[in-house]
């Protein structure tokens, strides 16, 4: 029997998902549609302040999973600046504004985005400059019990990300040091990669601590692509994972009439 999931443990993204409504709105409109939680990685972007978010959240009866720090100039192509040497103050800001919006909403993981290098700058540079901000990431959400999520990513979906393959995660919770950080996994990006997410998930064991489900190719809902979920599924099951399941898929139509998948992963 496959693995089903209790609605506090499923995640919608609101950056993806529910766009048809105003962000507020989609809050409830995740609810309703029988998700228990909601992740944005920089609502504070938006205009919805930490706190107007904690009455949506309670009012609708969800959790907030995660969000994100350290974005650099989106509009440029940055997708993070955490290995950005001569930027650390800009990362630093941006840290702090995160992590106290994290707390006023009792979100419990902070991703920090480590953004595609400068080509001018050494290599080892670049990673020293990471591996800082990812040291001064762990030590502030370790003060507000919080755990930091590395994201890895493809070629693909961002190309030129620092962060492009599990191992170069693994690699850097190592090198840091620290034990509040985890590995997020995006089923879209290691399709890309033409790897299987259910072996990763096995080969990340203990350090897996959320996943973002989209099919591949298209990064639209599970079950539009050639991603076989069941052993995905069956992996985390293997591993005893017990975070939250997210959903950062592009709806090929309307969110709520692209959701008849929900069925086979909620209990």
């Amino acid at each position: 029997m496959l693995l089903k999931y209790p609605a506090r443990r499923l995640s919608a993204h609101i950056g993806h998902m529910f766009l048809e409504y105003p962000l507020e709105e989609r809050v409830q409109r995740a609810a309703a549609a029988g998700f228990g939680a909601v992740e944005h990685p920089n609502p504070f972007d938006f205009g919805v302040s930490a706190s107007r978010m904690r009455e949506l959240i309670r009012a609708a009866g969800v959790t907030y999973t995660q969000l994100a720090t350290g974005f650099g100039d989106m509009e440029r192509g940055e997708m993070g600046m955490a290995c950005f040497p001569g930027r650390e103050k800009e990362f630093e800001d941006s840290l702090k504004l995160a992590v106290d919006y994290a707390a006023e909403v009792d979100c419990r993981l902070v991703h920090i985005l480590a953004g595609m290098p400068p080509r001018d700058v050494p290599e080892a540079d670049i990673w020293r400059t990471y591996i800082a901000n990812l040291r001064k990431t762990s030590a502030l959400c370790r003060e507000r019990d919080m755990t930091v999520l590395i994201e890895f990513t493809s070629e693909l979906g961002d190309p030129g990300y620092l962060i492009n393959d599990h191992r170069i995660a693994l690699k850097a919770i190592e090198e840091s040091g620290e034990d509040n950080i985890g590995v997020m996994l995006d089923t879209f990006h290691v399709a890309a990669e033409h790897n299987d997410s259910a072996t990763i998930v096995r080969e990340l064991g203990s350090l897996l601590k959320h996943i973002h489900v989209a099919d591949f190719p298209g990064r639209g809902e599970p079950g539009t692509g050639r991603i076989d979920f069941d052993q995905f599924r069956i992996a985390l099951n293997a591993v005893a994972y017990d975070g939250t399941v997210g959903f950062e898929y592009d709806p090929l139509g309307n969110t709520e009439k692209g959701l008849a998948w929900i069925p086979q992963w909620l209990l």
